[in-house]
């Protein structure tokens, strides 16, 4: 006899076949196997595809002496003369069809179910080494930017000019400017009006002392007792 290998037609299935249950799910049986075979489960209450794959022979039950079979079993078997019911082979066949094609649409399920998370896991993956990557990389960048800017404020704070020129051109400037603020009659130069002395207390420290002349000692004590008499006179 010669044997033809079946094709399993999936496509013959609802993509949410294993959602369908009761009615929905018997509609499927009839419209592939057949009325007879979607009462048959239904006598059984197998209403879903799941229940159905628990189910080690759907006909069995026809086995059984049982009044309220007779109709259904009149229906799917040939009755022998000395009454045995035989199932029919062509809904039989139908029938194991019908449950082929649910079992490899769960495999089918399962399959796709199993890839969408392996892509779904590499997208994580993926993005969290991406992630790493970019914090690497901003972290790197920080520390460079870290050390640039210490080594230019170290190398800022190395040029600052700590010897004694330095204090002294600063002190110089400093009289020059609190004379020009204070008084436009008041010219000191240094040397002349006064003295500057420098005495490095440190390395980077220095003690400054002035020495005036006479004559602006002079003025300046002329001023302030001018300043004591107009005080002096305003407040009789």
């Amino acid at each position: 006899m010669t044997t033809f290998k079946r094709h399993i037609n999936t496509s013959l299935l609802p993509n949410d076949i294993f959602s369908y249950t009761n009615a929905q799910f018997y509609d499927i049986v009839k419209r592939i196997v057949g009325e007879s075979a979607a009462e048959l489960l239904e006598i059984q209450s197998i209403r879903s595809p799941d229940s159905l794959l628990l189910i080690p022979n759907v006909f069995a039950i026809l086995n059984i002496k049982c009044m309220a079979l007779n109709s259904l079993k009149e229906k799917i078997c040939l009755k022998s003369d000395n009454d045995l019911y035989i199932v029919k082979s062509g809904i039989k066949s139908l029938m194991n069809y019908f449950c082929e094609l649910v079992i490899k649409k769960q495999d089918e399920d399962m399959k796709l179910l199993r890839k969408k998370k392996k892509l779904y896991n590499s997208t994580i993956s993926s993005n969290n080494a991406d992630s790493s990557d970019m914090n690497e990389t901003s972290s790197d960048q920080q520390q460079q930017m870290s050390s640039s800017t210490a080594a230019k404020i170290v190398r800022s704070t190395s040029t600052v000019p700590v010897n004694e020129n330095y204090h002294r051109n600063f002190i110089l400037k400093s009289i020059t400017n609190w004379c020009q603020r204070h008084s436009s009659k008041v010219s000191l130069s240094e040397g002349v009006d006064y003295h500057l002395f420098l005495t490095r207390s440190s390395d980077t420290n220095f003690t400054a002392k002035i020495k005036l002349e006479g004559s602006v000692k002079r003025s300046a004590t002329h001023d302030v007792a001018q300043k004591k008499r107009f005080h002096h006179a305003h407040s009789k």
